[in-house]
């Protein structure tokens, strides 16, 4: 039994597989659906690892019926990414279509018009793919790779729109993940296009092997957007008015919106939406963010968080410091922990919350 180098890698991605079923059994098992897909994900993930395993190493004489084993899994791991991604802001409501298309795209349809010999031949060594076949692969696997990055710039607007607490910054960080994940995903296709191209066979292999090894590291990305904390955030439909309140035009100038944010501060509740500051405000939710955004140039996450800085600035001027930690402060600031207001901080200022209180004390 011989591993060659890419098997190093190839086992750190099953590890890392193995890992990370057992933090979603731990972080996500209430969450029903987000368990299922992330379950199906990561056992995927590992049937496809086992195989590249067993195909670039000795085990190829010794298992030659696992060659195949990963194909339908390797259909399974693009809308799965997708539909864990929606889920969570919870707006994958026809989430069963994303499995429905691909087994009657993939399994049914050949079974229809392709003869017995030529399914068979598609199992045996090298590449007897039908070209529409390959063809409606990559463009599947394309296709949800790019749903993955756009659906990534959606949910940045999207949250930075009708949030304001320190969940936005996780889920930003778990969809960029995401977002590598989705171009690792594209080195199946092209690993699969080297060998449907007939590439010379010892480079065409080594270029496939170092595919593979970077798309061993897709599991680990996932791993890492685990440990950080997350919950669904529920969908608002921005294209559906309030018909309960009024329009601001007639009711709140941009100017007493300021004021009310400064009198009662609002921003002080560490899970204020632009729902629940519409509803204190008795203004339309479409409207205020229109205001916002025009008014301040800002979105409703960064206009908050303005404020919540200012807040913390003001805490420290008074020397609130010498009494209270940074964390209380932060904490009393509106943030709901001092990693939320580090990144706030040191994207406005440039520098961290303590080196800013350094600089204030010489």
């Amino acid at each position: 039994m011989k591993f060659d180098w890419s098997s190093l890698f190839l086992f750190n991605g099953l590890a890392s597989c193995l890992i990370s079923l057992i933090v979603i059994h731990i972080v996500f098992r209430e969450h029903k659906k987000i368990y299922f897909f992330l379950l199906i994900l990561l056992l995927s993930f590992s049937v496809i690892l086992v195989e590249r395993i067993v195909r670039f190493s000795t085990l190829f004489y010794l298992f030659p019926q696992l060659l195949f084993i990963s194909s339908p899994f390797i259909l399974s791991i693009y809308p799965l990414t997708y539909l864990f991604q929606t889920s969570l802001i919870d707006k994958n409501k026809r989430w069963y279509m994303h499995i429905l298309i691909p087994f009657l795209s993939f399994f049914l349809l050949p079974s229809f018009i392709m003869s017995s010999t030529d399914k068979l031949s598609m199992y045996a060594e090298g590449s007897n793919d039908p070209w529409w076949f390959t063809t409606l692969f990559i463009i599947y696997a394309t296709s949800y790779c790019y749903k993955i990055l756009n659906n990534t710039k959606t949910n940045e607007s999207y949250l930075r729109s009708f949030y304001s607490d320190s969940r936005v910054e996780n889920h930003l960080i778990i969809n960029r993940f995401l977002s590598i994940c989705s171009v690792l995903y594209l080195f199946i296709p092209i690993g699969l296009s080297i060998v449907y191209l007939d590439i010379d066979s010892s480079s065409g292999l080594f270029i496939r092997k170092m595919l593979y090894t970077g798309f061993s590291f897709a599991p680990s990305l996932l791993m890492l957007s685990f440990f950080l904390p997350n919950e669904s955030f529920q969908f608002i439909d921005d294209k559906v008015n309030d018909k309960n309140h009024v329009n601001y035009s007639s009711h709140l100038e941009f100017e007493e919106l300021k004021r009310f944010m400064e009198e009662q501060q609002p921003f002080l509740d560490q899970n204020l939406t632009l729902e629940t500051l519409a509803h204190k405000t008795e203004m339309n939710r479409t409207e205020l963010s229109k205001l916002i955004n025009t008014e301040s140039k800002n979105n409703f996450y960064d206009f908050v968080n303005n404020y919540r800085i200012k807040c913390f600035l003001e805490k420290l001027y008074k020397g609130e410091h010498e009494k209270f930690s940074l964390v209380a402060l932060a904490n009393e600031s509106g943030f709901k922990s001092y990693t939320s207001l580090y990144r706030v901080f040191k994207r406005k200022h440039g520098v961290s919350p303590r080196n800013f209180l350094d600089r204030l004390e010489k």
